[in-house]
């Protein structure tokens, strides 16, 4: 998956990483290591300070893209295909994984939210989220 705001790149790829590049001229800024399995999926935060990703290592990891670091692990059962934030509040992310099954997360304490785990399909291999309007 590549994912990029205006003037950052990011791409994840089978050697369990992921590059933070920039677009112009095109160079690597840094590299988000930890993930022990390809990294499948990722997806930038509102204000683009921080990156989620999912792994076939079945963990979905919280970067921070400035200093670089893992700030939150949170495990599954099974390899993650697909993650998002939501994207009206991204202390909160949707996960799923090669199972079809869909999970929120609180990335704050990294548990899983009371209710949230859904079978879809054998085997979920994207993920979108929007925000839903809000009624008066």
């Amino acid at each position: 998956a590549v994912v990029s705001t205006q003037s950052t790149g990011a791409c994840c790829s089978d050697d369990f990483s992921i590059s933070l590049c920039s677009l112009t001229p095109y160079t690597v800024l840094n590299l988000l290591q930890g993930h022990t399995g390809p990294v499948r999926d990722m997806d930038w935060s509102i204000d683009n300070s921080m990156i989620l990703s999912g792994s076939s290592d079945g963990t979905v990891r919280l970067w921070n893209c400035d200093q670089g670091l893992c700030i939150r692990v949170v495990t599954n059962n099974s390899p993650i295909s697909a993650v998002r934030f939501q994207p009206m509040n991204n202390n909160v992310c949707v996960a799923g994984d090669e199972d079809g099954v869909l999970k929120g997360y609180n990335l704050s304490t990294g548990k899983q939210l009371s209710g949230s785990r859904e079978k879809i399909s054998n085997s979920l291999t994207c993920l979108e989220l929007y925000p839903w309007p809000t009624r008066s």
